[in-house]
């Protein structure tokens, strides 16, 4: 059930000095028009960058693709990815009061972990190394108050991608410092103790030059929630004030001619008040620690007419940390480290009008793949695997 919200949200001038960027009004994107007001033609021209790697007309493009644009986004309040993504045919999500899943034409295979669903933010991947998973609740890397266009690509294309993008694609189109050209401050009060506040700045310097910065803080205390297997002799049925959840958010990229470097970090923690893994009913101390890291350096040209080519450079890290309270006060811990490092190069040739050749390469190495699970006292290992690898 969708929370009751309220927002406010304020674009002045001393907070735009203070950053040293205009003080132009936030607002809708520039320039931009909403999808439901333009003609047929003017939508098969939308341009898409998920479905082939690289930006193209919607009529053009080799899949079935659903644009999201910002104005829609705000329009219904989607407060993440995957409340947005399950307005899109063909496409149902799922939570199970810590992650959301998403499931494509009826698949959605219990405990993978979205790992046949792949999510791309401008084009770089997002599925962690480890467990492979695209996260896109409140536990995603990402806030949908920095997405410009959201598009998903629906089937697979693993022939592209690899095998994340069996079930689809989730391309978050990322805001640019000119789609702000100032400062904009968001306030987020609702039901169940909830509050957010966000903080977008950006500014376009020149035609070559221009940077954009996020950061965004929630916390909850959650639902008070009747679970009615739990309803018996020594318990109530009632889980209080166990389903809180918080996170923090901050985003950055800065374009400086053909180059573009961004950085993302986050961290989510959240309590699980329904006795998962058989744990413990009604008692504190069952939660889960999500973080990421990721940081890209991307360079795009042209070499000549026809001719284009895209590299890029990143390096990425993410953490789980599962605590687990047992009956008689036993905690399980459960643990996950991946460290990554890679890059790609691709080369575009427009050989023929409307056809593309793309020549391409892709390499990734692991650094570190962990895996942790034991019990604190007494000391009881029961999983512990480290390892390396190349893709």
């Amino acid at each position: 059930m969708r929370s009751t919200r309220f927002r406010y949200e304020c674009s002045v001038g001393l907070i735009a000095l203070f950053f040293g960027v205009s003080t132009q009004a936030a607002g809708p994107l520039a320039g931009a028009t909403e999808l439901a007001q333009m003609s047929l033609d003017d939508l098969l021209r939308v341009e898409v960058q998920g479905a082939s790697r690289y930006a193209q007309p919607l009529a053009d493009s080799p899949a079935s693709v659903t644009v999201i644009e910002q104005q829609e986004l705000q329009r219904h309040g989607y407060r993440n990815l995957s409340e947005a993504l399950s307005s899109v045919p063909g496409a149902y999500v799922s939570n199970d009061r810590n992650y959301s899943y998403l499931g494509v034409r009826g698949f959605n295979r219990p405990g993978d972990y979205n790992s046949r669903i792949l999510l791309l933010t401008d084009g770089a991947r997002r599925n962690d190394a480890l467990y492979d998973q695209a996260q896109l609740g409140n536990e995603s890397p990402i806030e949908l108050d920095w997405v410009k266009r959201l598009e998903f690509v629906s089937g697979p294309a693993s022939a592209v991608y690899g095998a994340n993008a069996l079930f689809g694609i989730v391309n978050a189109v990322m805001l640019d410092g000119g789609d702000i050209n100032g400062a904009r401050l968001t306030a987020d009060v609702g039901s169940a103790g909830s509050r957010r506040l966000g903080l977008l700045a950006g500014q376009r310097i020149d035609h070559e030059h221009e940077w954009f910065f996020a950061l965004a803080a929630s916390g909850a205390r959650g639902d008070d929630l009747y679970f009615p297997e739990f309803d018996n002799e020594t318990r109530d049925g009632w889980a209080r004030g166990l389903d809180g959840e918080a996170y923090q958010k901050a985003y950055g990229k800065l374009r400086f001619g053909n180059w573009r470097f961004s950085a993302n970090l986050s961290s989510r923690d959240k309590n699980l008040p329904n006795a998962p893994y058989l744990t413990a009913f009604g008692e504190p101390g069952t939660h889960t620690v999500d973080q990421h890291a990721l940081m890209e350096l991307a360079y795009d040209s042209e070499l000549s007419e026809g001719l284009q080519q895209q590299f890029r450079l990143f390096s990425g890290s993410y953490r789980y940390d599962g605590s687990y309270r047992y009956a008689d006060a036993l905690d399980n811990l459960d643990q996950g480290r991946a460290n990554w490092v890679g890059g790609d190069y691709r080369l575009i040739m427009t050989t023929l009008p409307a056809h593309k050749l793309m020549l391409g390469i892709e390499t990734q190495w692991n650094t570190l793949l962990e895996q942790r699970n034991f019990d604190v006292f007494p000391a009881t290992s029961y999983l512990e695997r480290i390892g390396i690898s190349t893709t």
